[in-house]
């Protein structure tokens, strides 16, 4: 099972195949990340421990791996990502999806499921808006050739940075313009491609300057390190134990 989709020997065969070629000579699971994030990620969806295999993972990273779930999204689409250091306290990738061809298709991308509010740009499209998923989506239609990109923020980042529920953000597209006003939106969708990317950094980069994590952002990589054994001790580190009484 990879972020929660069950997986067919088909699937398995497929993940086998390209997660070696990927992550070079580095052992490979599909769920965590641990490399130093001074790395530029371009592989598409490898997760790995260190060379020697050594655990725990220091990070959370969670994975989409469309072009591995689907060949026709493979051919169609080049999915990248990249860490940026400076905004790994709150960003945990910048992704990108471009069009192999300008052939027109539509494909079929596979959304998995990873607690994660992405901030999302659909460039040609003319949208930008945050968006989360709180079931797998294995239909999402993305007509093609379009270009998008987006940074996928650590699970209570969305809330910490815009004051609001996640709920708002979840299984749909809240703009942009309705949370931060109609300039910052606008500037991600009226600047040429590579400064609209370039944008969305600075955006991001500016609007945590003066923060930091709080303790529920800070929570998934402390549950990546050393998962609790319980609901007690799961409470225990959210500070929810009175007198004894796990409450959640």
């Amino acid at each position: 099972m990879v972020g929660g989709v069950e997986l067919g020997d088909d699937l398995l065969c497929r993940l086998n195949e390209h997660l070696p070629s990927l992550c070079g000579d580095r052992h490979v699971s599909p769920w965590l990340y641990c490399d130093d994030l001074g790395t530029k990620n371009t592989f598409d969806a490898g997760v790995a421990t260190d060379q020697k295999g050594d655990w725990p993972a220091v990070m959370y990273y969670p994975i989409q791996i469309p072009f591995i779930l689907s060949r026709e999204f493979l051919q169609a689409v080049r999915y990248t990502e990249e860490t940026v250091p400076s905004l790994a306290d709150f960003v945990i990738c910048f992704w990108e999806m471009r069009p192999v061809s300008d052939r027109p298709t539509v494909v079929s991308n596979i959304i998995t499921t990873d607690g994660c509010i992405d901030l999302v740009v659909l460039y040609d499209e003319k949208r930008v808006g945050y968006a989360g998923m709180s079931s797998t989506a294995f239909n999402f239609m993305l007509d093609m050739p379009t270009r998008s990109f987006g940074a996928r923020l650590r699970p209570g980042v969305f809330h910490q940075i815009t004051g609001l529920p996640a709920q708002v953000a979840m299984d749909g597209f809240l703009p942009l313009a309705s949370v931060a006003g109609d300039s910052i939106a606008e500037q991600c969708l009226t600047l040429p491609y590579d400064q609209a990317k370039a944008h969305l950094r600075s955006y991001l980069g500016e609007l945590t300057s003066d923060q930091t994590p709080s303790e529920y952002v800070r929570l998934s990589d402390r549950l990546a390190q050393a998962p609790p054994a319980s609901t007690r001790e799961l409470c225990a580190m959210l500070g929810l134990v009175t007198n004894g009484i796990a409450v959640l």
